[in-house]
């Protein structure tokens, strides 16, 4: 089964010994004058298949990718927007509250309708806190 030469070529090569050689030699042979022709659509199918779903896979993963980042910047803005007009941020005063925009006599009833008695409330309560620490850091301050 196995000649010469497949022990001469395992000698340059002892990791695949001889009947590496022997079975190639046999492969050759029995392949000669054969047609591979037609492993060719079968090739072609399989790597078009391959790179349909790569292709499908890289487009989806770019185009959630952006609806994430677009969705992130609109809720920022909004967000920044909402808080900006209810800190009172002057520009925010101006063009939300303060216009002949966007229907602002609305806007203005609806901002003053919702200062509640619970939020007037809940504000001097923020400041009684306020005054209190100011006291507290005063003291500790005049100790020293």
């Amino acid at each position: 089964m196995f000649t010469d030469e497949d022990y001469q070529k395992a000698d340059g090569m002892p990791e695949l010994g001889p009947a590496y050689f022997a079975a190639r030699r046999f492969v050759e042979k029995s392949m000669q004058g054969s047609d591979v022709e037609p492993f060719k659509p079968l090739i072609d199918k399989i790597a078009s298949d391959i790179r349909d779903k790569l292709w499908d896979d890289v487009h989806n993963f770019l185009m959630s990718d952006a609806e994430c980042n677009v969705q992130g910047a609109i809720w920022r803005a909004v967000d920044d927007s909402v808080n900006a007009l209810l800190s009172g941020q002057e520009w925010a005063i101006k063009r939300y509250v303060l216009t002949d925009r966007y229907d602002a006599v609305k806007v203005r009833e609806a901002v003053a309708k919702h200062i509640t008695e619970e939020l007037a409330s809940a504000r001097i309560q923020d400041l009684e806190k306020q005054v209190s620490d100011l006291k507290q850091s005063l003291e500790l301050r005049s100790r020293y």
